[in-house]
């Protein structure tokens, strides 16, 4: 079987891995009882269910049919969405106060359905990126207030890893790749595998309010 571009489903298996492995840690670790680290894990999985489906649309699309394109490409969107969803709703329950908490989750999934209606009738990347960016905005916002708070041990992890995510995206809308064999996209990949990390780092040191 040929693998239409082979680096590039490579980086995204490995993404997807990663991913799994990281949100399996935060649900048997010491703080896996904290429901803004269970969000985080939900997050970190959902982000390896599109990555999953980067790779089989990246390496596979030459034995696919139509429709089983359209599925993968549908699917990888709808996990981005999901990410971005479950990341603002564990930094809602860990920096918000309790009153507020329960609306502002339920907006966010509210936010989550809008978009996946939205896919469903015009699937395009850029949809998913401002989703995703709209919650990474906010995700980095209450982060950032809750340093400035000084109660946030988790908040330069996140901060970093977002930072980090926002370079890897510069990276790979200028197209900066290493060569034909390892090009933009598999660079992007590379610098997501770090910003995983640490964002699992911050996860695992939320905490309810």
């Amino acid at each position: 079987m040929r693998i239409q571009e082979p680096m590039t489903t490579l980086t995204d298996a490995i993404l997807a891995v990663e991913c799994w492995v990281l949100a399996g840690w935060l649900v048997t670790g010491p703080t896996a009882g904290e429901d803004a680290v269970r969000w985080w894990a939900l997050a970190l999985a959902a982000l390896g269910v599109g990555a999953a489906s980067g790779a089989a649309a990246h390496g596979l699309v030459d034995h696919l049919s139509a429709r089983a394109q359209h599925g993968v490409w549908l699917l990888s969107l709808a996990a981005i969405g999901a990410a971005g969803a479950g990341m603002l709703a564990a930094v809602l329950r860990a920096t918000v106060p309790a009153p507020a908490q329960g609306w502002l989750i339920a907006l966010t999934a509210a936010k989550l359905m809008v978009y996946l209606v939205r896919l469903a009738r015009r699937p395009v990347f850029r949809t998913a990126i401002v989703d995703y960016g709209t919650a990474m905005l906010a995700v980095a916002l209450l982060q950032a207030w809750s340093a400035w708070r000084g109660d946030a041990p988790a908040a330069p992890w996140i901060l970093g890893a977002v930072g980090l995510s926002l370079a890897g995206s510069a990276v790979q809308q200028a197209r900066l790749g290493l060569g034909p064999r390892f090009n933009h996209n598999d660079v992007y990949h590379v610098i997501q595998m770090v910003a995983l990390y640490v964002f699992y780092r911050g996860g695992a040191l939320l905490v309810d309010r």
